[in-house]
């Protein structure tokens, strides 16, 4: 094997893996809080559902992660969705803080 192709397996593999994580985890963040200030469910019930919401959100970025060749749109791609998942979640957490809940 040529050492290029080996090298952008292991990119997107750390991509899939590492990337996958941070982005699931935000977003799972993001959603627990939604839910909570929804008003649609208690927190502990936000809180795994964000986490089995979280499985689907990380399957899909690993898929991506190896789906596209070009390495700079998956950096864009996670980078984009973890800022707006952390906005999401500093948007809401005052409100959620003033509720007497802690985050």
């Amino acid at each position: 094997m040529r050492p290029i192709i080996i090298w952008k397996a292991i990119h997107h593999s750390l991509l899939a893996i590492v990337g996958g994580y941070l982005v699931s985890a935000a977003t799972a963040r993001a959603i627990a809080v939604a839910l909570v200030m929804s008003g649609a469910l208690p927190r502990s019930e936000a809180a795994t559902a964000a986490s089995m919401a979280a499985f689907v959100v990380y399957l899909g970025v690993a898929l991506w992660a190896f789906a596209e060749h070009r390495a700079w749109r998956i950096w864009v791609g996670f980078t984009s969705i973890i800022v707006v998942s952390l906005g999401v979640v500093a948007a809401l957490t005052p409100a959620l803080v003033d509720q007497g809940g802690a985050v």
